[in-house]
């Protein structure tokens, strides 16, 4: 065999052999979720709905509070939160609209865990 046609044939097996490390690494980067950072609960929220003001942070934080204190339920926050995410989304200020929307669903549930929080709608 030339010197042409070795060098050929290992340049071929250079390139397959790239591809074939390549094509093991790249799933075993996507299957591997333990180092994937989850967003905590009001950072969600605060920088999902877009809070700006103090009040509307303040707000966001007793939630997360009642939250941990397992008086609402993070499923009906995240509902929530998704519900105003997906209708209300292109709106600038999304916090007094997830505040309003909670609040209903939360009092029809009759819970009375929100009469005590400080209103965003001023």
């Amino acid at each position: 065999m030339s010197k042409a046609g070795r060098t050929s044939v290992f340049a071929t097996l250079c390139v397959l052999c790239v591809l074939f490390f390549v094509a093991t690494l790249v799933p075993a980067q996507q299957s591997d979720q333990s180092n994937a950072k989850v967003a905590s609960l009001q950072d969600q929220l605060e920088k999902g709905l877009k809070a700006r003001r103090p009040v509307e942070f303040e707000f966001i934080g007793r939630v997360v509070q009642l939250v941990d204190q397992r008086r609402l339920t993070r499923e009906v926050v995240q509902g929530t939160f998704g519900f105003v995410i997906k209708k209300y989304g292109s709106k600038k200020y999304l916090v007094p609209i997830f505040e309003q929307t909670l609040r209903k669903r939360v009092t029809e549930d009759g819970n009375t865990a929100l009469n005590n929080v400080p209103t965003t709608l001023r």
